[in-house]
């Protein structure tokens, strides 16, 4: 049974059947699944989530669901307000604006000195060759997190525990308005792009590897004010 694609079978008795959840720990399950709900657009932006609800549909405590809310809050995928509960963030143009100002500091210092270290292209040479394997009708939320594990790569290349950390909470929010580009972009300009960089990088240039990690990172911001504002209009 899938875990986080859509509302779960109803049973014969006409009950909803419960979710069947990774051998993780129950937290973490219920994170891994909420997160890919949240980015394959099962559960919308704007969607306010009722914690009976949840709970009954994945099969947990209520005391589980709210550690995985939590977690989810500190990862940016969700927001809380008080009295009223948690909710899928809307992304407005600021904050596209702001996260993007925040990840080029961060990617174009880490572009500038992997094409120093030969060492960590492996690491994104192994994601471009998983984003080529993946099947023709692989959905929207996989191709976002190999998108994703490329630039980790290539920032845990710098070798930086704290510049790791800095940016996974980045490209969480991030996520969150990536889905519906990775689905318009498609799978060929996801390979295409990951390689030329990755290839860029390659050269040993520090410079030439910061022109073309800040051409990339450019127009995914430029994709997804463009999403936002036919949302809007």
């Amino acid at each position: 049974m899938r875990t986080g694609r859509g509302a779960p079978p109803a049973r014969p008795d006409g009950g909803r059947a419960t979710i069947q959840l990774e051998r993780v720990s129950t937290s973490e399950a219920l994170v891994n699944a909420l997160t890919r709900q949240i980015l394959d657009g099962s559960i919308e932006a704007g969607s306010w989530l009722r914690e009976v609800d949840l709970a009954e549909r994945h099969g947990v405590s209520r005391q589980s669901l709210r550690a995985a809310l939590v977690e989810l809050v500190h990862l940016g995928l969700l927001q809380r307000e008080p009295n009223r509960g948690v909710y899928v963030p809307v992304m407005t143009e600021a904050d596209m604006r702001d996260l993007y100002a925040v990840r080029s500091l961060l990617e174009i210092e880490a572009a500038r000195t992997v094409s120093q270290r030969p060492e960590a292209w492996p690491a994104m040479e192994a994601v471009v060759a998983r984003l080529q394997r993946l099947p023709a009708d692989v959905g929207s939320y996989e191709m976002v997190e190999e998108d994703f594990a490329f630039h980790r790569a290539m920032v845990a290349g710098v070798g930086s525990p704290r510049l790791a950390r800095a940016h996974e909470t980045l490209c969480s929010e991030i996520r969150l308005s990536f889905v519906a580009n990775i689905r318009e972009d498609g799978q060929d300009y996801l390979v295409g792009e990951h390689r030329e960089l990755l290839d860029v990088i390659r050269q040993g240039d520090p410079d030439a590897a910061e022109q073309r990690i800040v051409t990339h990172l450019d127009a995914g911001l430029a994709a997804s004010l463009h999403r936002i504002t036919a949302i809007r209009h």
